[in-house]
């Protein structure tokens, strides 16, 4: 077999596993294209953007593919977890945010608040 022929087999394994990549690319994009639009995303950091961004690509896969495939709900635990395991980094046990304290102090159920100058929220 040549490198050709092996690509030709994913692309027909994957196909016949998610779907046409047309459309799920479609599913995705919009997926994403949503959230891009919310309030809260220019917040985020780049490791929840890119987590939520990769939930909504295995969502497209679920969608248009194998909905009784583990693999891809598997994903979608495992990205979200990553976000929390981040989140709890200084210590998972006890739920300490990794974030400083003036960022903590000032983070409301997702909500950034802005203090003015006497540093009254």
């Amino acid at each position: 077999m040549n490198s050709s022929t092996d690509i030709e087999e994913v692309l027909i394994e994957r196909g016949n596993r998610y779907g046409e990549f047309d459309i799920h690319a479609q599913i995705t994009q919009d997926l994403k294209t949503i959230m891009q639009e919310t309030p809260n995303w220019p917040t985020l950091k780049p490791e929840m953007r890119e987590a939520l961004e990769m939930i909504q690509h295995k969502i497209g896969r679920i969608l248009n593919g194998d909905p009784l495939y583990d693999d891809s709900w598997i994903d979608i635990v495992g990205y979200a977890q990553l976000v929390v395991d981040k989140l709890h980094c200084c210590n998972p046990k006890q739920g300490t945010l990794c974030m400083d304290e003036a960022e903590a102090k000032h983070r409301v159920y997702g909500q950034v608040m802005v203090e003015d100058d006497d540093g009254e929220v």
